[in-house]
């Protein structure tokens, strides 16, 4: 690794170290996040399970509770949170809120390439709308949408 300026595309990233073991990185202008520091010492997956665990099942967790959804695309990043759409982009941004379950199912489907209508999710406005108040259980849900293969075979039901 070498520090400063990469170009990928039309993107310019940027790496700075910190201190020997240490390295920040710079997001492209437009992209979600500003920064995120990282070390270079080995790590192990099992290093990161009990966070990830807790990040994707405890109620107070913002990714149980919060529709985020984020695409990278030449240019710019869409970013939907949790009811409106975000452009991020190096010339600036737009955003705009969407207005009802239907048309969210349309932005998640075209926008996001999340095929709902696979889940018989697309109009239910209780599964897209208040994460509170999902269809079934929030574990059958991420059951259902784990997988291609397993998506056809979850069974979703809606109350």
């Amino acid at each position: 690794m070498r520090e400063g300026p990469h170009a990928q595309g039309s993107l310019t990233y940027r790496l700075e170290r910190l201190d020997p073991d240490t390295w920040r990185f710079h997001h492209h202008p437009g992209g979600t996040i500003a920064s995120y520091d990282f070390r270079l010492q080995p790590r192990e997956i099992a290093d990161f399970a009990a966070r990830s665990r807790e990040l994707s099942t405890s109620a107070e967790s913002t990714y149980v509770t919060t529709l985020v959804a984020a695409r990278p695309i030449a240019g710019h990043t869409l970013v939907l949170l949790p009811r409106t759409l975000r452009r991020l982009g190096a010339d600036g941004g737009t955003s705009r809120t969407i207005g009802d379950a239907d048309e969210l199912a349309r932005t998640l489907s075209t926008h996001f390439l999340v095929p709902l209508d696979d889940h018989g999710l697309k109009g239910c406005s209780r599964c897209l709308s208040s994460p509170r108040e999902r269809c079934d259980s929030r574990p059958e849900i991420r059951r259902c949408w784990r997988s291609a293969g397993d998506r056809r075979r979850a069974g979703h039901r809606h109350r």
